[in-house]
């Protein structure tokens, strides 16, 4: 046989029936080739695109975020007073208050304050709003009233604080008057700033004292983490008809320590440049300017200090801290400040203090003892 003829015959023998199969399988084999490495190039674009935004996101977050805080006033007030977390005023029937009413009080020019007046025995209480209105003065019993200055966020309806509206109302039979700064809930809609938010806590005292006539001695200002501050503000500005006693919950030293601490910010802390965006800015903005060991001296006030161990927000030792100073440095003539812990194993963390079950006796104590 010539090759001409056994070439020919190599080429039919490729186009028999029976090699059409092997074909077809090669034929399909490269198209999963294809197919695989289309896939795998899709997964490496994928991924590419995943490392590309996370390397974004982690030098916006790490690297221009501390920077903006440190140069934006604004930036740091949204962060310090979360106003802006605010999942709308609750009615206080609807968070089981009764006979609560819901009150305007001025403060600086053209701001209004929404406040709630929470009577003694409020769960006994049977009187509808009409009935309430009809009252000249519901504060003519010579109970002690509460005068509640709360923290970051939320408004006056926030659960855990009417969780401890209820314990004074019911518990301890205190009248309880709580408020919203400027910028919070149905409160006149304008930044909050330490001078304003001190202000409105004067306002809603001085509200107390002249329209309804109670006498300081019968006064008890409460405030709860940044309401600590306020607080403290509130009392180093009062030198005449100054408040029976102030009890300080989960406080802080400065508004600097506090925040150094702050879950958030603390993502930050092992970034070189830590401290020179978030505790040096701080001390430099007048808008949330909240020092209480340097406002100590200046508190005649007896004071006393409660704090959970297990506080994950504000360190407990801050508040022992507080207590310490405010020992050595407040006025020699007044009670000597107190401090009360609550063990890890309870669980109170920043905001659950009330639901201790000595805490009337605790609070009431100490009252009694500065009443004498």
């Amino acid at each position: 046989m010539t090759p001409e003829l056994k070439r020919r015959r190599v080429v039919d023998d490729d186009t028999t029936p029976t090699n059409v199969p092997n074909q077809l399988e090669r034929i399909q084999n490269d198209d999963d080739d294809e197919q695989f490495d289309d896939k795998r190039l899709s997964v490496y674009r994928i991924l590419k695109y995943c490392l590309l935004n996370i390397l974004i996101i982690t030098i916006i977050v790490f690297l221009f975020f501390p920077i903006i805080f440190r140069s934006s006033f604004t930036v740091q007030q949204l962060l310090i007073f979360m106003n802006y977390v605010n999942f709308g005023l609750t009615e206080p029937v609807q968070v089981g208050l009764h006979c609560t009413r819901n009150l305007k009080v001025s403060s600086d020019e053209s701001i209004q304050l929404g406040v709630w007046h929470i009577p003694p025995d409020e769960s006994k209480c049977t009187l509808n709003d009409d009935q309430l209105n009809q009252i000249d003065n519901l504060f003519n019993d010579e109970r002690m009233v509460i005068l509640y200055v709360h923290g970051i966020g939320g408004t006056r309806s926030t659960s855990h604080r009417v969780d401890l509206y209820k314990v004074l109302s019911n518990q301890m039979h205190f009248h309880v008057i709580t408020f919203d700064y400027r910028g919070f809930a149905d409160s006149t809609h304008i930044w909050p700033t330490s001078d304003g938010m001190t202000n409105d806590t004067n306002a809603v005292y001085r509200w107390l004292r002249i329209n309804h006539g109670i006498p300081s001695e019968r006064i008890v200002v409460w405030g709860h983490s940044l309401g600590t501050a306020v607080t403290v503000r509130f009392l180093s500005s009062v030198t005449e008809n100054i408040p029976k006693a102030a009890i300080l919950e989960a406080p802080f030293t400065t508004i600097q320590d506090a925040t150094i601490v702050f879950p958030i910010t603390r993502l930050f802390k092992f970034l070189p440049w830590y401290e020179w965006c978030f505790f040096e800015s701080l001390a430099q903005n007048p808008k949330t300017r909240f020092n209480s060991t340097a406002l100590l001296d200046r508190v005649r006030t007896p004071l006393l200090i409660l704090h959970a161990k297990d506080d994950g927000i504000i360190p407990f030792n801050q508040g022992k801290q507080l207590h310490q100073i405010a020992e050595q440095i407040q006025p020699t003539d007044i009670v000597r400040a107190r401090f009360v812990s609550f063990e890890w194993d309870k669980g109170y963390g920043h905001k659950y203090i009330a639901k201790d079950p000595d805490l009337p006796s605790v609070v009431t104590n100490f009252i009694e003892s500065v009443r004498q």
